[in-house]
């Protein structure tokens, strides 16, 4: 059974394997088939005796071959992770096996024709003058293998597909297939190497350097690197030669020019080496219970619990070791590609070159060679985002989530809708390893478990090195306007605040989780507001480019300067995003030294590594961000963290809102005081009262959980309950309704089912509470109207089993334009 790389397959196909390949294949085999007219990609998911009974023998096609290249095959356990994706989010599999091969490496396939062994002795044979010089031809190409463009170029242009063909069935020639990334293939430069040893090099340089002073010093500089090879660009940079200085010594057969693939670096800095420092007792401990765990070789997870500051990483980088110590590979995910550059760079330190990157923001070929590498062994650690989770390491001892309440590693679209926390678990079960989760605000799900005892519970209450946690105030802006008084931006206190951390050369980060400069344009005499004619939200005013932008669906038009409704010239700005506060930062303080990071000012790339390091090497002081800068970042010089507005996270239609809100507050807190001086955070809030505020501010993750359990508890939302969100789009919105009563209506007939009018408690394991249909909150998006269903149960199974045979009893105009979200992290 093979599972096709190709569009609008959904299962996998059946095709024979050829006496050649009986014995040489295995689940997970890359290998190319027919399809169709043309040839594909596939990968075997199964092998079987016999096929399916609805599959004709005659229908059988074979499998033409096996496909090398580095990261081409899927390990098993990455194989047995997307067959559980496919089960666990209701998808195809050939959906959940497309998932887990990046596009650089799922693109396409190269046939190339190789000499088979043997063929010199043939060669006399061979009279055409035609495939005598293809033969010859393909003996000067490495492995002696070439696809028909490379061999017509060598030919001088002349068609080979005859000859090809014909040597082909003499037995001759073979075809090999090997993996192509689209737009981007291995990058190659040409070098240079000495074919002389050192002693016989400094001679030859000692004879030109009168006349010829280039290749002297060519020579000397080759000498120096070890005989090379060296790029050629940079040997003749360090020599101060020209290309003729080579290309004579390469005529005399004192060295060697020739084309080599070399990798592509994601690391743009080069991390030097680190001591590593005093464990606490408490990260001792901690590490002496993974290592145990380790030694198990059982699969099992732990949480990870410790304070901002508490040395987290620390206690990952032991795990690590000890992981590596027993020949075992270690997989490390981050929430944040922001994150990826500084853990990487602590890592590496650490472990050196045997750290790999996977992440969006590499470029292609970055991305290729990194997951070809990670292929060939010759790296131990993978760091990288959400997708990292699928890198083709070999025999996984140890998956690290660090932060692995945030929501970013949930994929909302394209199906499969996974959660990295949850697969890495799946991932851990096929190699018997060791999931660390890692956070100072875990999710209320994973806390509970670890409470419960279904997973192990790792403390780390005190800061390193004894350092007190920030201390936290709470301002009211409610306060400014009962006196008459607008606050602005910022408050008095905040004002000043930044003002002294400048005066100490102390740096400060200011966080507002909503980028752009204002929220909307409104008109101030006729009340007209933009918005999005795509989407029902309002457009953010950019003023730097004055724009209106939707962040939802990339919408932009020129901001107006005069009223569309009624002609009005006082429309003005509403509402506060990053970029505004960025203005007034430097209009309060215009002697600093101020840093915006949000998704419009990373856009480049390695914006991020850029940024942040500049930041911690002390040249700017002030950072002013969204959600970036608010999770994992460690700078030693940030003594005061403003929060401009607690409230954007507050108030949102969704159960894990407060959840989310105490995170973020709690997490941006933690920045600040890290180094040796004490932080300071000052909160800005129109809800000073709200508990995820007043937990925020005494860092109290325990008082805020034992709230919120109990509502979560008393509500039926998890982790008592598994929820399935079931959205209907359509550019009609009574279609998108009708789509979810005809589903609610199924769901219905399969089994026991409780409706909402019936109360919030689930009567029993095998019923189902369904609430809807509704509008979504974000009702309309690209312009497509939202309506969703949403499930609940206490058994995941109950779920998928309801919603399979529901689903699978719908007529194709009914399933269209619907998708189900398994464990959902957000309901707008």
């Amino acid at each position: 059974m093979v599972n096709v790389d190709a569009p609008g397959i959904r299962q996998p196909l059946t095709y024979s394997v050829p006496s050649h390949l009986r014995g040489g294949l295995a689940p997970g085999a890359c290998v190319a088939v027919p399809f169709g007219k043309r040839e594909a990609i596939g990968h075997v998911v199964a092998l079987v005796d016999s096929p399916p009974a609805d599959v004709p023998l005659l229908a059988i096609r074979d499998i033409h071959a096996l496909v090398s290249g580095d990261g081409a095959a899927l390990p098993n356990a990455v194989l047995q992770t997307a067959r559980w994706m496919s089960q666990n989010y209701l998808c195809d599999l050939a959906v959940a096996v497309r998932c887990v091969i990046p596009d650089t490496q799922a693109a396409h396939i190269v046939r190339r024709s190789a000499l088979t062994q043997g063929w010199e002795a043939t060669l006399p044979e061979i009279t055409t003058p035609s495939h005598r010089q293809v033969i010859l031809a393909l003996s000067s190409f490495p492995n002696q293998a070439a696809t028909e463009e490379e061999l017509s170029e060598a030919v001088g242009g002349a068609r080979v597909t005859s000859p090809v063909q014909i040597l082909r069935k003499r037995g001759l020639l073979k075809d090999t297939w090997t993996v192509e990334p689209p737009r981007t293939g291995a990058r190659k430069i040409k070098a240079i190497r000495l074919l002389i040893v050192w002693d016989d090099a400094e001679s030859e340089a000692l004879k030109r350097e009168a006349k010829a002073p280039g290749q002297a010093r060519l020579l000397r500089a080759l000498a120096s690197a070890g005989g090379g090879p060296l790029p050629l660009a940079e040997a003749m940079t360090l020599a101060q030669a020209t290309p003729s200085a080579a290309k004579r010594l390469e005529t005399d057969a004192l060295v060697a020019i020739a084309t080599q693939e070399v990798r592509r670096r994601p690391f743009r800095f080069v991390a030097g080496a680190a001591v590593p420092p005093m464990p606490t007792d408490e990260q001792k401990t901690a590490v002496e219970a993974i290592t145990a765990r380790l030694e198990t070789g059982q699969p099992n997870v732990a949480l990870l619990y410790g304070v901002t500051a508490s040395g987290k990483t620390e206690v990952y980088l032991r795990a690590i070791a000890e992981t590596r110590r027993r020949k075992r590979t270690a997989l490390v995910l981050v929430p944040e590609i922001a994150l990826t550059s500084q853990v990487v760079d602590t890592f590496r330190a650490r472990i050196g070159d045997r750290v790999a990157v996977l992440h969006s923001g590499l470029s292609d070929g970055e991305r290729r060679d990194e997951w070809q590498r990670i292929g060939r062994g010759e790296a131990d650690v993978v760091v990288g985002a959400r997708s990292a989770v699928f890198a083709p390491l070999p025999n996984v001892g140890l998956i690290v989530v660090d932060e692995e309440h945030e929501s970013s590693y949930k994929q909302d679209n394209p199906a499969p809708r996974y959660h990295s926390r949850d697969t890495a678990i799946a991932r851990a079960r096929a190699t018997g390893a060791t999931v660390l989760l890692g956070s100072a605000t875990p999710s209320v799900e994973s806390f509970f478990r670890a409470e419960s005892g279904e997973w192990g519970f790792l403390p780390l209450r005190q800061r390193a090195l004894s350092r007190p946690l920030p201390s936290v105030d709470i301002i009211d802006l409610r306060e400014g306007y009962k006196k008459g008084q607008t606050p602005g931006v910022f408050s008095l206190p905040l004002r000043e605040a930044i003002a002294d951390r400048l005066s100490k050369r102390e740096q400060t980060i200011l966080f507002l989780n909503r980028r752009g400069f204002a929220m909307f344009l409104l008109c101030r005499d006729c009340g007209f507001s933009t918005r999005c004619p795509n989407c029902d939200v309002s457009l953010t005013f950019h003023q730097r480019s004055f724009r209106l932008v939707c962040h939802h669906c990339g919408f932009e038009r020129k901001a107006p300067d005069a009223c569309p409704s009624c002609g009005g010239a006082r429309i003005r700005p509403f509402g506060i995003g990053t970029e505004k506060v960025e203005e007034e930062v430097r209009a309060l303080f215009p002697e600093a030294r101020v840093l915006r990071m949000d998704r419009d000012t990373t856009a480049k790339k390695d914006s991020h590594q850029t940024m942040l390091r500049t930041f911690r090497n002390g040249d700017a002081d002030i950072l002013i961000g969204t959600q970036m800068v608010a999770k994992g970042l460690d700078f030693a010089g940030v003594t005061l963290v403003g929060v401009i507005s607690a409230d954007t996270a507050l108030n949102m239609p969704d159960f894990r809102a407060a959840e989310r809100a105490f995170q973020l507050l709690t997490q941006v807190s933690g920045r600040a005081g890290r180094g040796r001086k004490a932080g300071h955070v000052l909160v800005q809030t129109f809800n000073p009262e709200h508990e995820s505020v007043t937990a925020a501010a005494e860092h109290d993750y325990e008082t805020f959980y034992r709230r919120e359990i109990k509502y979560r508890r008393e509500l039926n939302y998890p982790p008592f309950t598994r929820l399935a969100n079931i959205i209907a789009q359509d550019e009609e919105g009574h279609a998108a309704e009708a789509r979810l009563r005809v589903l609610a209506s199924r769901l219905g007939s399969t089994g026991s089912i409780k409706s909402l009018l019936d109360g919030p408690k689930i009567g029993g394991d095998d019923s189902i509470e369904i609430l809807g249909p509704a509008p979504c909150p974000l009702s309309r998006l690209k312009n497509r109207y939202r309506w969703h269903l949403l499930l609940k149960a206490e058994s995941a199974d109950v779920l998928r089993q309801r919603l399979r045979i529901a689903m699978a009893g719908l007529s194709a105009s009914d399933r269209h334009g619907v998708s189900v979200d398994l464990d959902p992290m957000g309901l707008l």
